[in-house]
């Protein structure tokens, strides 16, 4: 028996999606807490496209901006609490997303990346954020069930490999 990854300070996130599932029988539902149903076909658990995620770390107000390529976070493009510029390419940390277990992040994905006026836009203003990101309190993690749009290792494997 091993331990619990959560009885550390930090946790590391794998980020994925919800998207439509093609075959019913592999709904996860029944062990998955969705965010919302679909009338003709359920929700799953899928890898991110292609783009960017947008990270900012509640109790610091720090955001973070990763590139997603191949389904993976490939790059660390920004990180601070203000963005001035909209021209953010160069990689300036190893893409990692680890935070203290006892953070609420909150957490967005686009196809584009955001304008220095976007991400100052949901820095400047709690309803902004609310509105465009999915608020993850990691403090509400378990090590056998995970937690409000947190999945454990085991779940997001078997999640992953049915779909």
């Amino acid at each position: 028996m091993g331990t619990c990854p959560l009885m550390k300070t930090t946790v590391q996130l794998i980020p994925l999606r919800y998207g439509i599932v093609d075959n019913p029988a592999l709904d996860p539902a029944s062990e998955v807490a969705m965010p919302y149903s679909l009338g003709a076909r359920p929700l799953g658990i899928r890898l991110l496209r292609d783009g960017w995620l947008y990270v900012i770390e509640g109790s610091s107000g720090t955001l973070s901006e990763y590139r997603i390529e191949d389904g993976l976070v490939s790059a660390m493009l920004w990180q601070g609490r203000e963005v001035f510029e909209d021209d953010r390419e160069a990689p300036i940390h190893e893409p990692r997303l680890i935070y203290a277990k006892t953070s609420t992040l909150y957490v967005t994905y686009s196809e584009v990346p955001w304008t220095a006026k976007k991400c100052q836009q949901v820095l400047s203003s709690t309803s902004e954020r609310n509105h465009f990101m999915q608020a993850v309190d990691l403090s509400k993690a378990k090590c056998d069930t995970g937690g409000p749009h947190l999945l454990t290792p085991d779940m997001t494997e078997q999640h992953l490999l049915l779909n």
